[in-house]
Formats: C-alpha cells, structure tokens, sequence
C-alpha cells in the first residue's frame, strides 16, 4: 500500500512515529509539505524584482495561503498521479482543502484538535474545515467531542504514544539529567510560555498557589526550546505535570507522562478526562482551586498507574486502527 501524506511539516514528532510505525506493517509513503513547498517557492524567486521580504509568511494568513496553493496544488496532484498512490491522507484538516486538489485517489483526513474548533483565518477556517470533510472519504479524529462538530462518519483514534520511548526512569537519573534540586518536589508545565492556547498564566497561577501551600520544597518549571530526545527525563523528573489548555484534541504529552507513570493534572480538555479517569494522583477540572487541590494530591502520590490506564494508545494499537481505515476506503 502507498500513501501520499499532506502535512504542514514532516518534521513533527508525531508525524514521524506515525510513519515509522505504519512502515513496520506494510504502507510505503510519499510525503508532500506545505512548509517545504513554500520554502523551496519562496528561494526560486529572483530578489532583483521581488524582495523575499515581500513574500507572505508562514502562518495561518490568506496571504501564506494563496501564495502557498500555487506551489502545493500542483505538487500534491503531480505526485498523486506520477507516483500511482493509492490513497491521499491530509495530517490535519489545515492541509484538507489543498487534499482535495486531487480528485482521483481515496481521501483520508485526521483532524488534530485546533483545526476544527481553533481560530485560524480570522475564526473561519473551522467552517472550511468542517465543510471539506463532507467530502472525505474516512475522517479520523481525536475524541467524542471533536465528532460532534462534524456532520459526516467519524473514526475516533487518538495519537500513539510511543512506550518504547517513554518508560518509567528512576527519578534520581531523570532529575540529575535535567538539572533540577534531588530534594524538591517538580510540577511540570510541558510547553514554553508564548502560546495562548496553553493557558501558562493559568498554570503559573496554580503553581504559586501550590507553592504557598505546601509543607514541601516545591518549584514550578516550563519547557522551551527542550530537545525531544530529552522529554522522557523531564517527564519522570516531575512529580506531576499541570495542564491548563483552553482546547485540546489529544494532547501527547498527557500520554507521554502517563506513559512514564507521572500524575497528571488538567483542565477539561480533550480525552484528558477519560485518559486520566483511573489514574491515582492524576484529575480533571477548571477551576483554580481544584487545580491546587489536584497538584497537591499529585505531589504526595506514592506510585502511579499512569501506564496501564494508556496501553490502548500505543503506537502499535493506534497504527492497526489506522491501517484498518486505510483498507476500509481501498
């Protein structure tokens, strides 16, 4: 079998363990990126009549977008056609409309969370999005919630997670690699501070909260610039991870720190609820208060059952379901 992936980059982690793990069980891809059509556009042009500054940038703009169907349409139809794929697959409904260019392979589309309830363009693309579903031929989303924002068949399937990857390290190991005081308690925020959606004001909030409160010498940390390959120390260096998002769909680091047996704290997002629904130490609300109370309880939780409970979304399990919606539209 051979798909044609339409992502905005191939250079996201998830996309990368989605390919690994599909090639392990027969499906060859040939991947087309809005970011590398774009880029490759944008160094053909001559600066001696058009500045590049002058080019739209990436981003959810109707500039990015107009300029940037110029060059992907054609790729993604040129490919489907030249390379004889068997089905098209658009990673996110951001790249569906530039899917559909092709009008003669089978249309697979995975809606990751933003792109069905986020604001892109201005608050109209979740309409786009919602209307080009209608025309693909398998939908795959996130969770209960995100189906009911569409009017066609869905197929519910979160995000793998990949546990060879992130397993359960001694916390000793995991605190001294990332640098972290051995006698303090660690809440974990697991994104940098710049995206709204993240909500850090929030987490920030809870976190002093917390630290006001506690008998314990508790210090609250977030992630930038963090190296993947790194991620599975701060995971099991922290004694919980704070999530205070304003939308999710499936967020993978609540799966990968479950997957390292850490607690997990959150606002209602996404499947978090259902994710964390047996997990000691581990809740779901929105309000601050209960989110201190969350953090606390975390903090004193001596053994978690984080790993057991996401067994079902192994990147093994998530990848049959996946293949099993490739034959199904074959």
């Amino acid at each position: 079998m051979k798909v044609q992936p339409i992502v905005t980059t191939k250079n996201s982690s998830f996309f990368t363990q989605h390919v690994e793990n599909l090639e392990r069980k027969g499906v060859n891809f040939s991947t087309v990126s809005a970011t590398d059509v774009a880029t490759s556009a944008g160094k053909s042009f001559d600066e001696t009549w058009i500045p590049s500054t002058w080019l739209p940038s990436f981003g959810h703009n109707i500039g990015y977008y107009l300029y940037a169907s110029t060059k992907f349409y054609p790729q993604i139809l040129s490919r489907s056609l030249r390379e004889d794929v068997d089905l098209v697959h658009a990673y996110s409904g951001l790249t569906l409309p530039f899917a559909l260019a092709q009008p003669t392979r089978p249309l697979v589309v995975t809606f990751i969370g933003s792109d069905l309830m986020g604001d892109y363009l201005f608050g109209m693309f979740p309409a786009i999005a919602k209307r080009c579903a209608n025309r693909a031929d398998a939908v795959i989303v996130q969770n209960e919630q995100m189906a009911t924002q569409l009017e066609c068949e869905t197929h519910i399937i979160p995000n793998g997670v990949d546990f060879e990857f992130f397993e359960p390290i001694p916390r000793g190991v995991a605190v001294e690699e990332v640098g972290w005081d051995q006698d303090a308690s660690h809440i974990l925020f697991p994104y940098g501070t710049d995206r709204a959606v993240k909500n850090y004001e929030l987490a920030e909030s809870v976190a002093e909260m917390v630290i006001s409160e506690s008998s314990k010498d508790v210090h609250f940390h977030h992630l930038g610039d963090v190296l993947y390959e790194k991620m599975p120390y701060y995971m099991n260096a922290a004694d919980v991870v704070l999530i205070t998002s304003k939308r999710e769909g499936s967020p993978n680091t609540v799966k990968e720190a479950l997957a390292c047996n850490t607690p997990v704290v959150s606002t209602d997002v996404g499947d978090v609820r259902e994710r964390v629904a047996n997990v000691q130490g581990s809740m779901v609300n929105s309000s601050i208060p209960q989110l201190v109370d969350g953090v606390l309880t975390a903090l004193n939780t001596e053994d978690c059952n984080g790993r057991e409970e996401v067994r079902d979304v192994s990147w093994d399990a998530v990848s049959a379901d996946i293949l099993e919606v490739y034959k199904k539209v074959l």
